[in-house]
């Protein structure tokens, strides 16, 4: 079991300025708005520490470390407890936003309101991420569902806010002008990253398990706690309801029908309250991982042998691991295999490993710019009728498929070929139009890609054309004649005797001269499939000014140009990454 430091554990030592108070007597005393100072401090670690400012309190995988920043807009909760002036015990939360200092991004500031019958002293208890403090009780947490601390990738952890950070501060006296906490971590970090060694597709992975070894020596149980839904911040424990969480004997990891393809890695994320313990951390038994695949009925589950017992504590990331054949599943070193990106090497192409499901692309660098040479696969859904579409809501489709779930889907032979056709919003993940060079909007792509803008899709366009992959080597365009030199022409396109296009054999040498491999996968729009094997469309971040279309790219099979037009979102079409 790996372990690192987290880059940089957000100590924040707050210190309170700018007090208001006038001096009147108590019974006329007025609310004091506090500003505190919140200032991201590193704690001791393995690796270089970082020395530039940052931005944001999200997460970045930084080799084995995993960087915390600020970032504007996020929001802490802090709940108040005091005995007010009539000797009532009043309890309170209020939620504050920060603002990042501009000179240091590690730096923040906030405002608390320091209630005005405060009789003597109070309890401060901050929070960041999960669902809040508990309003009944601040000194507890409220976290998430079970389900929310699992992931196959560290942006989804971060969308879900499943990080929490927590202080206390006991007997404020009302009157101090200054004070300092520290935020400390209810959890950590845990990555699972497993390396297809075989010669075929593990089909339909379900699950991976890191599971104690309950017959080696006396340390048994898992302190992990991702069943609780409370974290008492007062006394430093976490609860199911009213009762005090048990340790456990397993942490499973779920994997949506994964079809890992032989040298595709899979990763599995998760950030899980844990124990700190005492010194250098819990006592942790001994773990295997193990991986069940299969359909229901006829499912495989193999083993790891077991690491030795460890210490844990919070605020790091645990590695493991670990190669798998078809039928042995073995721990090994983080040396023992690399997770390709798809940088580039000399002949301009490379592989790029998409550890959210196992799959692997094909890349190639086109000018300045690094495209993947297939369609995006990733599905984490399937949308089971052509006929459910949406304008807001992400849909995912494959060619042809309807009425089957995900497992059969994701074995059709159109999803192997042609990949998955997303409607515009499942196409961006969310995020709104952009049409900037970068897009900046990693959408349905793997981290480190993005959905490309329409600039960057027209940079493309003008890259080809200036050098003559035209079909007629000519300098005419940008888009007029360069799609016999995008697609994968004859037999994978229909027949055409027009010149140039794709579906004509001519100009031999210039079909696919540009490696990006363009395929005919048809589009789904109007509630039908159409247009397999003849037309390949493709996404751009960009929408049109009625807002409910986007604009698109259209190769087809009888022309010899590329064609830029838009589309409704509710249409669903193929997606091709690029390269931050």
């Amino acid at each position: 079991m790996k372990t690192k430091y987290i880059a940089i554990l957000p100590v924040l030592a707050f210190l309170l300025t700018g007090c208001i108070y006038d001096g009147l007597p108590n019974e006329n005393m007025q609310e004091r708005n506090v500003t505190i100072t919140a200032l991201l401090a590193e704690e001791t670690q393995t690796s270089p520490k970082q020395t530039e400012p940052n931005t944001r309190i999200s997460m970045e995988e930084n080799g084995l470390d995993i960087d915390l920043y600020w970032e504007n807009g996020d929001k802490i909760q802090l709940g108040i407890v005091y005995t007010n002036t009539e000797d009532k015990t009043i309890k309170t939360v209020q939620e504050v936003q920060v603002v990042v200092d501009t000179e240091n991004n590690r730096k923040a500031t906030f405002d608390v309101v320091i209630p005005s019958d405060v009789k003597d002293k109070f309890d401060l208890y901050g929070l960041y991420g999960g669902k809040g403090l508990s309003t009944d009780d601040p000194s507890k947490a409220i976290l998430p569902e079970t389900e929310d601390f699992f992931a196959h990738d560290l942006h989804t952890l971060y969308e879900k806010k499943v990080v929490m950070l927590y202080f206390e501060a006991r007997d404020i006296d009302k009157t101090t002008p200054a004070f300092g906490v520290n935020f400390q971590h209810m959890g950590s970090f845990f990555k699972i990253l497993v390396k297809n060694t075989g010669t075929a597709t593990i089909n339909n992975i379900t699950e991976a398990t890191l599971e104690q070894d309950g017959t080696n020596g006396t340390i048994g149980l898992i302190p992990a706690y991702a069943q609780s839904n409370r974290f008492n911040i007062a006394d430093k424990y976490f609860l199911k309801d009213a009762t005090v969480s048990d340790k456990v004997t397993q942490v499973s990891f779920s994997a949506n029908h994964i079809y890992q393809v032989e040298n595709g890695v899979l990763a599995f994320w998760a950030w899980l309250p844990v124990a700190k313990g005492e010194g250098e951390g819990a006592d942790w038994p001994a773990l295997r991982l193990s991986i069940k695949n299969g359909i229901e009925g006829s499912t495989t589950t193999i083993h790891t042998d077991y690491k030795s017992a460890k210490k844990a504590t919070t605020g790091k990331a645990y590695h493991f691991y670990a190669t798998h054949d078809g039928s042995t599943l073995t721990f090994v070193e983080e040396s023992a295999f690399t997770v390709p990106d798809g940088t580039v090497d000399a002949s301009g192409t490379g592989i790029l490993a998409d550890t959210r499901d196992g799959n692997l692309y094909a890349t190639v660098r086109i000018g300045t710019q690094t495209w993947m040479q297939e369609n995006l696969k990733y599905l984490p859904v399937i949308t089971q009728q052509s006929t459910d579409v949406s304008n807001t809501e992400s849909k995912y489709y494959v060619y042809g498929t309807t009425g089957v779930g995900l497992s059969s889907a994701k074995n059709s032979a159109n999803y192997k070929k042609y990949g998955v056709l997303y409607n515009w919003t499942a196409a961006m993940n969310g995020a709104a139009s952009s049409a900037t060079i970068p897009s900046c909007v990693q959408g349905a792509c793997p981290p480190g890609w993005h959905v490309p803008s329409r600039g960057e899709w027209d940079a493309m366009g003008t890259y080809l054309t200036s050098n003559r992959y035209t079909y007629d080597g000519s300098a005419v365009g940008p888009w007029s004649r360069i799609a016999k030199a995008l697609a994968t022409g004859r037999p994978d396109w229909a027949d055409s005797t027009e010149e140039g296009a794709p579906g004509n054999t001519d100009a031999s040498d210039k079909i696919n001269v540009s490696k990006f491999s363009a395929l005919p996968g048809g589009y789904m729009a109007s509630k039908n499939f159409n247009y397999l094997t003849t037309q390949a469309f493709f996404w751009s971040t960009e929408e049109h000014s009625t807002n409910t279309k986007a604009f698109k790219r259209r190769i087809e099979y009888n022309k010899p140009g590329v064609t830029t037009d838009e589309n409704a979102k509710t249409s669903a079409m193929s997606v091709r990454c690029i390269k931050d």
